[in-house]
């Protein structure tokens, strides 16, 4: 039997049954080491768009959003901003750094799970429709000591996000 999910009030505010748990959201729980990650030293560093030029069209989002500190993984900041309806887009930012460790301009027909925070090391995008993709993303710490966004879990989603209007 597949996950049962509830919808919030409000929008792309998803709720799970605890006895209805999915397999991503068990394995995640079990992911959460933040032993690798340090704690933010409290000097925001300018952002760094090296990495991902092609950000500076989100330029004013992102430099706004990092300067308010870290709100992911102790010392990342997740900046995003809507490109539509059912669609938005991202980027992670080590404020630490200033570097963009992952950039994303358009996700159309997903949202944003709430949830994510300085005690978190992923989050969800849940898909509009189902059969559609839910992405659960991690930060990781690489071989070469620097830190990048990757798919941890995938999986179907059942349900609708939306309930039909009668």
């Amino acid at each position: 039997m597949g996950c049962r999910f509830l919808i919030n009030k409000k929008q792309g505010d998803l709720l799970t049954d605890n006895e209805n748990e999915s397999f991503c959201e068990k394995e995640m729980q079990t992911l959460g080491d933040m032993s690798s990650f340090e704690d933010f030293n409290g000097l925001i560093k300018p952002v760094d768009f090296s990495n991902f030029p092609e950000a500076k069209t989100y330029y004013t989002r992102i430099t706004e959003t990092v300067k308010s500190g870290p709100n992911f993984a102790k010392h990342f900041t997740l900046v995003y901003w809507g490109c539509g309806t059912d669609c938005y887009g991202f980027s992670v930012v080590d404020a630490d750094t200033g570097e963009i460790i992952a950039f994303n301009p358009v996700n159309g027909e997903y949202q944003l799970r709430d949830g994510y925070g300085l005690d978190s090391t992923y989050f969800v995008l849940d898909p509009v429709h189902a059969e559609q993709e839910r992405k659960f993303y991690k930060i990781v710490k690489g071989n070469d000591g620097k830190y990048q966004l990757e798919i941890a879990c995938t999986e179907l989603s059942e349900g609708e996000m939306y309930e039909p209007a009668e």
